[in-house]
């Protein structure tokens, strides 16, 4: 009776002290929701909370999702990170599905080895976009943002989007690349401002295999400060790209420098490597630069081309370029109204550009004894590669103010050719004061070292370069101060002609306007 009594009183503390510990021990006292966007290989989920009692604010509770296949067998398992003051998780991203499949997608809490199961839900991956038959379809411009969830595919635009001056950036980047197709289906992106505070920006950012056709940009700013930069309104840099039928129209694009890095700037593409572009219209473009420094390429159209291949295409606006270097030696710029550094040997043919450009300095230094200038109304220049250009024509005024840089080469149509090029039935054609240089005054203390080469094409070697019909319909070559041997400026004016007859009908037309 006495042991009885005492395994008793045992089992009456045991059963105390479970429930004791039961009741200590923190309810799971919170309610969550999904909201989850489906792509064709992954999905993107949201989420909302309710805590009760504050357990994701004293962080004691942990929240995750797990999604699994149609046999419940988990396939990813990923973390939330809930706001402890908005009650809101960070959007995740759970990649490496298979198209067109099923998925259940748990959302659940832990505490002390407990969990409770908040919201189940089951989606289905789209199987489209596998062929331009079956595109994914952009709508609106959460579609749009979303391509980068799935790069390689195809895609459609089935309407305009307007952002009504809303901020859009950049879809694509270096390692997350367009490589797919777009078809704009005649619809434009308007109305907004770009964020270029990256490396590559532009709409697209950066495509690389790349089909896009049928579409307009237009209404659009772009400003960027400082570091390395590709900025343009398509994509700061296209590679093996194919762009057709594409429309880029009133663009505001600023690159404000102060740094020792690189920039190339264009109104279509800031760098084009071995792509071919066709039926490409930009009008309605401005392109400034209130101090670029220490190398720039900066053309109407494309600011470097390497290797591409360009035709029927043309550029309308302005360029307003002011360079200012941090040092005295390695400053380079190129600034052309269609292309600033033209490296390829696959040609321009039937292009135009119709850009007034400016180009000055800040008066900081005494003198930029290795910095080189090269300004074109169609090409700023070359560097190592047999270029080719025919049936192209430059339209516009060049005003150029540099008191500083050694070495300057101002062109109607080319700044400076070298390495064996080609240039063919092309015209320059002023508008009203054709290129006007301004360089060291006379008295200056670096004068005599400064040296200047102007005219149709501003410099070239003779004995490389073939010039065929290449010509400017009016002689207009203006320098201050006059050209002479003891400035150290050299004209060459080239044929000056009115004969078209050998230009497209294309081209044509444009110069006879």
């Amino acid at each position: 009776m006495r042991l009885f009594k005492k395994l008793f009183v045992l089992l009456s503390l045991v059963i105390v002290l479970v429930v004791s510990a039961c009741t200590s021990q923190k309810e799971i006292n919170i309610e969550g929701s999904m909201t989850i966007a489906i792509y064709k290989t992954s999905i993107t989920v949201n989420t909302t909370f309710v805590d009760s009692e504050g357990l994701l604010a004293e962080q004691l509770a942990k929240i995750h999702l797990t999604v699994a296949d149609s046999e419940e067998k988990e396939v990813n398992r990923k973390n939330v990170t809930v706001n402890a003051e908005t009650l809101v998780g960070n959007a995740v991203d759970v990649t490496g599905l298979e198209a067109d499949t099923s998925y259940t997608v748990k959302l659940i809490a832990s505490l002390d080895g407990d969990q409770k199961t908040l919201e189940t839900k089951t989606v289905k991956t789209i199987n489209n976009g596998e062929s331009a038959e079956d595109p994914i379809v952009i709508s609106t411009k959460a579609d749009l943002e979303a391509m980068s969830k799935e790069p390689s595919a195809y895609y459609r635009l089935d309407a305009d989007l307007d952002f009504e001056g809303e901020e859009l950036s950049a879809i694509f980047t270096s390692s997350n690349p367009f490589k797919g197709h777009l078809d704009g289906n005649n619809h434009s992106i308007s109305n907004f401002t770009l964020d270029a505070d990256t490396t590559y920006s532009g709409v697209f950012g950066y495509i690389k295999g790349a089909t896009i056709s049928k579409l307009t940009i237009k209404d659009a700013t772009f400003n960027a400060a400082r570091g390395e930069r590709y900025l343009a309104a398509l994509a700061g840099k296209a590679e093996n790209a194919e762009i057709t039928d594409v429309t880029v129209d009133g663009i505001s694009i600023s690159y404000s420098g102060q740094t020792s890095k690189t920039a190339y700037i264009g109104g279509l593409l800031a760098w084009s490597e071995n792509s071919k572009i066709s039926n490409v219209v930009v009008k309605n473009m401005s392109i400034t630069t209130p101090k670029a420094r220490l190398k720039v390429y900066i053309g109407g159209f494309v600011g470097y081309n390497k290797n591409s291949a360009i035709s029927n295409a043309s550029v309308e606006g302005k360029m307003e370029i002011t360079v200012g270097y941090s040092s005295h030696t390695n400053g380079l710029a190129y600034i052309g109204g269609f292309v600033g550094l033209n490296d390829s040997s696959k040609g321009i043919t039937t292009a135009y550009a119709n850009v007034n450009i400016t180009v000055a300095e800040i008066d900081e230094y005494s003198g930029y004894k290795t910095h080189t200038a090269y300004i074109g109304g169609f090409v700023a220049g070359n560097s190592s590669t047999v270029c080719k250009l025919s049936d192209c024509a430059a339209i516009g005024d060049i005003t150029v103010t540099l008191t500083r840089s050694y070495n300057v080469y101002a062109g109607g149509l080319y700044g400076r050719l070298i390495q064996g090029s080609t240039v063919e039935n092309c015209v320059y054609k002023p508008v009203e004061n054709g290129i006007t240089l301004t360089l060291m005054a006379d008295g200056a203390e670096d004068k005599a070292l400064q040296k200047a080469f102007v005219g149709l094409v501003g410099g070239y070697q003779d004995q490389y370069t073939k010039l065929n019909n290449v010509f400017a319909t009016l002689d207009k070559f203006a320098c201050t101060p006059v050209a002479s041997e003891a400035n150290q400026i050299t004209v060459n004016t080239g044929s000056v002609s009115t004969d078209l007859s050998k230009l497209s009908d294309t081209i044509k037309n444009v110069i006879n306007k």
